[in-house]
């Protein structure tokens, strides 16, 4: 059986400086020490840019979001792996890790601006 969970908005904390990942019972509903004790399989991190950011600041908060994704990746490579495809689950549970995925909740993060795709 996987464990997955689809979403969260972890990053959000994270990249305000208020916790990180490795830290148990910082706040939040996950963490990484919790995520490992629950055998979890895949984790999917939420980029969701908050009504404040807008207009004008969606796209850089969204960056903000997708380099606490990055960052907490490369501090806990023990730990977790990129995933951006099914098959990553498979290769990171075989190396002892969790799938981390990024995806992106909504559109705010264009700014109304397609051309940033």
């Amino acid at each position: 059986m996987l464990i997955m969970d689809a979403h969260c908005d972890t990053l959000i904390d994270i990249a305000a400086g208020r916790r990180r990942l490795a830290e148990c019972g910082k706040g939040g509903h996950i963490d990484l020490p919790r995520m490992l004790d629950g055998g979890m399989a895949a984790q999917v991190f939420a980029i969701y840019v908050a009504p404040e950011y807008l207009p004008g600041a969606g796209a850089r908060q969204a960056l903000r979001l997708v380099d606490a994704f990055y960052r907490e990746i490369e501090e806990n490579s023990g730990s977790l792996a990129l995933a951006a495809k099914a098959g990553d689950v498979g290769r990171a549970r075989a190396e002892g890790k969790i799938a981390a995925f990024l995806s992106i909740e909504g559109g705010e993060a264009l700014d109304g601006s397609i051309e940033l795709l």
